[in-house]
């Protein structure tokens, strides 16, 4: 029986190695493109971004690489292993890229980008196993997430003008390291001990549940994306500044940091697939009024609000992949998910660098219009709590739960 002395100082643990590692994640993107806009090894933003993709295309393999946690023994070792690969990719992404050599540069990154996935969601698939409080554990998650998302660019960006974009990524690949480290100090835990079950189908995709919160994931996160690109924009449009769209940024990611500490100590204890679609509308509510807000105060508000509402809406999404992940790939459905989120804000990331000259607002309403659309799409495509596989394994599945 654990104390609870001794499971404070377990989440501190998690906390502290899983806000480490993600915050490398969350701020290489930024530092790969400021070292080829401005490095020996790269000469274009152009290449920045290409190099950037390169890093982010492979999160896409996370279900795959999550299938190696669900059968190791210590979940913990491939999860230090995935660190110290990240690191040691990323530190030769930049040596290459440095040295004039982009193309070795970016095999590295593809390298680093593939063990992205254990980073995000690999660690989020030990939150079950780590005792105490479910909801209060999936909360401390949330929180990780918003203190690496805010701190890794500005860190990268704060690094490289002080010292040099390489030195950045440089301090990112250490980080990863000193994660790897305080994963060995996180309790023996067991992803699951059950077989694996349901073949090699795609399970984000047919076990329904998990489907209706992959859609209005996707959606989401590809309109989050775009936001990086739109702040500016909307900015340029209210105040005349482009500069200004970097604190429309900042109040987001406050919001976020805001509800995530509050769900830290009040947990979310809706029912998952239910709280999803809810706060999937919000969203969209959210951005929608991002889109009519006439004012750059209102501004603001409406993203700090879109950054409050984030918070539950990723609870909600990790509480439905612990719930209903089939026995012995949690870890791929925590990874798959995170993969494909972090692909769909990249892509909506560069969707609105494409479309930069279209009217804003309109975009955004759209953009607004799509998440809606896929809270609609979520509602009609109703379940019972029992996913689509077949009866003894039903069964099964509801013993293992």
């Amino acid at each position: 029986m654990t104390s609870p002395v001794e499971q404070v100082t377990v989440w501190w643990r998690y906390a502290i190695a899983t806000t480490v590692a993600r915050t490398a994640d969350a701020g290489a993107g930024v530092g790969v493109v400021l070292l080829a806009a401005g490095g020996s090894g790269g000469g274009s933003v152009r290449l920045g971004g290409l190099l950037a993709a390169a890093l982010t295309a492979p999160h896409l393999l996370g279900a795959r690489i999550g299938r190696f946690v669900d059968r190791a023994r210590d979940p913990r070792r491939p999860l230090a292993a995935g660190c110290v690969g990240y690191a040691a990719a990323l530190a030769g992404a930049t040596g290459a890229l440095r040295l004039g050599l982009p193309v070795i540069g970016g095999g590295a990154l593809v390298v680093a980008g593939a063990c992205g996935p254990l980073l995000t969601g690999g660690f989020s698939a030990l939150t079950g196993g780590l005792g105490g409080c479910p909801e209060r554990a999936r909360g401390i998650d949330t929180l990780t997430y918003g203190v690496s998302g805010v701190v890794g660019p500005a860190a990268v960006a704060g690094l490289a003008t002080l010292t040099s974009p390489a030195s950045s990524l440089l301090t990112l690949a250490g980080a990863t390291l000193v994660a790897a480290v305080g994963t060995r100090w996180l309790p023996p835990v067991r992803v699951s001990d059950a077989a694996p079950s349901g073949g090699g189908r795609a399970v984000l995709l047919t076990v329904r549940p998990l489907r209706r919160v992959t859609v209005t994931t996707v959606v989401s996160a590809a309109v989050g994306g775009m936001l990086a690109v739109l702040a500016v924009v909307l900015a340029a449009s209210v105040t005349g500044r482009p500069a200004d769209g970097a604190w429309l940024l900042g109040a987001m990611g406050l919001g976020n940091l805001g509800g995530s500490a509050a769900l830290a100590v009040r947990p979310l204890t809706a029912e998952p697939v239910r709280a999803t679609l809810v706060l999937t509308a919000a969203l969209g509510a959210g951005y929608l009024l991002v889109a009519l807000a006439s004012g750059y105060a209102l501004m603001l508000g409406a993203f700090a609000l879109v950054g409050l509402l984030t918070a539950p809406w990723v609870t909600a999404s990790l509480a439905t992949r612990e719930r209903h992940a089939p026995p012995g790939r949690r870890t791929e459905v925590f990874a798959g998910m995170a993969g494909w989120k972090m692909a769909a804000a990249s892509a909506g990331t560069a969707l609105a660098g494409l479309l930069a000259t279209a009217p804003p607002r309109a975009m955004l309403a759209v953009a607004a219009a799509s998440v809606l659309g896929s809270a609609l799409a979520m509602a009609l495509d109703r379940s019972s709590a029992t996913p689509d596989i077949p009866r003894r394994q039903q069964a099964l599945w509801r013993h293992a739960r």
